[in-house]
């Protein structure tokens, strides 16, 4: 994998970039020339050069058309973050080619053959590129009947053959990479997204960054968020390249198997930006707590964005003595806002510290901020301003703008709005009216500040109560017997006499008896009644990986609601009401 670096810089640097840089390629190469920056990747224990990963991604290249991948051709890669990944998603880009990253593991109940499969009924894969860790019966079965269509690494990396590099030229509007929302609701689009856009964004990226650092650019950046996702796409592999600073990446097991230990090579190499989820900081608080007893921690350059799902007040609270106990400041804690529609960020903290204030809603949807602790009311965690060059409005169901605290659907208008998503031009029509991307998310602005309230479609309506499944999950999930993130709250239509109900599934041990679980659900139903006035109808117990979540850490309620009717979850005891 390491050659002489002689025979691939001439290729390399055979079309220097001019002084406007219009892809990635060309960042690439001036990045090269300006500061050889290193990247670091842990679980492999191995340190590259930016040259370095360039030149591999020079030979992948020359394989990749061997094997006849041609412009614009769709290239699924269904892998986990490694320096592979890196170079062979830089190797597409260099012949002009789309990337398609997809999750290489679904969970107990979602394989990710199907996924594979779903998504190529959309895009019609020229090649997939898989890693080991794909190799499932199912996926090796579905394999063989693809013919040369499923090629693994190892196979690419032993295959002697190249072609030439011929000059390629990137077209503004050619299509970089399709990005599989993450289907939290349904199942998965790919979103188009162009090198005009992935440019855009990362130019927004960088300047909300060295923004927050009082002028001061990104020297280190840091991701273990899996690649297949925007997230740890844009952050754990373009922005690096775009900012040309050094960068660890990781993949997501190296993270959830030692969050400490992350944190600690974060410390080591002086991070000053990353990022990470909700769910992801919550489920390990106690881990990176055990960080308080060692003396060479020290994450005061440090910028922690936490994004991809709905940021708990909890968890925000919780952050800012446990990081400033570490070093990093508190106003180094911020939240971001976006979507794979737009390429990923529209709106981010840029206020000294993230704001959480207190609301009621009225039944006409109106919010009301009150003190902490009112009757009724809910904590919500500001998203931030706009970001430049995006115009946010929230409107109600006719597309009319709503005034300040008036709840309704987010709009997002920018330079980096995808243009539709590929193969369902009716969806398309529907989502982007007029270069606006119509999100489903609920929110409100408030003092300038975008509130996320939460999905339009997991908005449950009880006696004319509006209710978001989150919020009475997050206050569940604070139990000592429950885990973050297990808990996911439906409604169900009682058959007999036609009312929505409320049913609470909650991740429990399989050996758990039935005494204890029956101590629990009262407790469980009490806290509900004491803190939301809602009265749970049923509590089902179920197993571990029933609470299904995409890549990102969002909860996947309808197709947890499918599986629980069609008696597809591992429940354990009985229900309790």
């Amino acid at each position: 994998m390491r050659d002489t670096i002689e025979h691939h810089l001439l290729n390399l640097r055979k079309n220097q970039p001019g002084s406007i840089m219009k892809n990635i390629i060309d960042k690439l190469e001036q990045s090269i020339n300006h500061d050889n920056s290193n990247w670091y990747f842990p679980a492999e224990q191995i340190t590259l050069s930016l040259e370095q990963l360039a030149i591999l991604s020079h030979r992948y290249a020359e394989k990749l058309l061997s094997l006849g991948v041609v412009k614009q051709d769709r290239v699924a890669l269904v892998m986990h973050n490694s320096s592979d990944y890196v170079a062979l998603l830089l190797a597409l880009w260099r012949i002009n080619a789309v990337a398609v990253p997809l999750r290489p593991r679904g969970s107990k109940y979602t394989q990710s053959d199907q996924h594979l499969q779903y998504c190529d009924q959309i895009c019609h894969f020229s090649l997939i590129l898989y890693d080991g860790s794909t190799e499932s019966e199912a996926f090796l079965q579905w394999k063989d009947n693809t013919g040369s269509k499923a090629l693994s690494i190892e196979s690419l990396q032993q295959a002697t053959q190249r072609a030439e590099l011929p000059n390629v030229r990137i077209a503004d509007d050619d299509i970089a990479i399709l990005q599989f929302s993450s289907g939290s609701t349904g199942q998965p689009k790919g979103v188009i997204v162009t090198h005009r856009m992935m440019m855009r964004q990362l130019q927004n990226i960088a300047e909300n960054h060295t923004a927050s650092r009082n002028g001061k650019p990104s020297q280190s950046m840091a991701s273990w968020m899996p690649i297949h996702h925007d997230l740890g796409l844009f952050i754990g592999v373009l922005s690096p390249i775009f900012s040309h600073c050094d960068n660890i990446l990781a993949p997501p097991n190296y993270y959830m198997r030692n969050p400490a230990r992350w944190f600690a090579v974060l410390a080591e190499h002086q991070v000053d930006f990353t990022f990470s989820t909700n769910s992801a900081i919550a489920t390990t608080f106690n881990a990176i707590r055990r960080l308080q007893k060692r003396s060479d921690i020290d994450l005061s350059t440090l910028h922690l964005y936490l994004a991809a799902e709905k940021v708990s007040a909890i968890t925000v609270k919780r952050c800012w003595p446990l990081f400033q106990s570490l070093g990093m400041p508190r106003e180094q804690l911020h939240v971001g806002y976006g979507m794979a529609e737009n390429t990923l960020g529209c709106a981010c903290t840029k206020t000294p510290l993230i704001n959480i204030r207190s609301f009621v809603m009225t039944e006409q949807q109106q919010m009301i901020p009150v003190v902490p602790g009112t009757p009724g009311s809910f904590e919500l965690v500001a998203v931030g301003h706009a970001d430049k060059h995006h115009e946010i409005t929230v409107r109600d169901e006719e597309g009319n703008i709503l005034p300040e605290l008036r709840l309704g659907e987010i709009y997002v208008k920018s330079p980096c709005v995808s243009p539709g998503y590929y193969n369902n031009p009716a969806l398309s029509t529907v989502t982007f009216p007029e270069g606006h991307f119509r999100s489903s998310d609920l929110g409100f602005y408030y003092q300038g500040e975008i509130y996320f309230y939460g999905r339009r479609d997991d908005m449950i309506v009880i006696g004319g109560r509006n209710i978001i499944p989150h919020d009475i999950e997050e206050g569940v999930e604070t139990l000592d017997f429950i885990r973050p993130t297990t808990t996911c709250l439906i409604a169900q239509e009682n058959p007999k006499t036609g009312v929505q109900e409320l049913v609470m599934l909650i991740e429990s041990e399989a050996n758990c008896d039935s005494e204890t679980m029956d101590k629990q659900s009262m407790t469980v139903q009490k806290l509900v009644m004491t803190q939301h006035g809602l009265l749970l109808t049923r509590i089902i117990f179920c197993g571990k990986g029933s609470i299904e979540k995409t890549s990102s850490g969002k909860k996947r309620r309808k197709v947890i609601r499918d599986r629980l009717f069609n008696h597809q979850l591992e429940t354990i005891g009985v229900d309790y009401v």
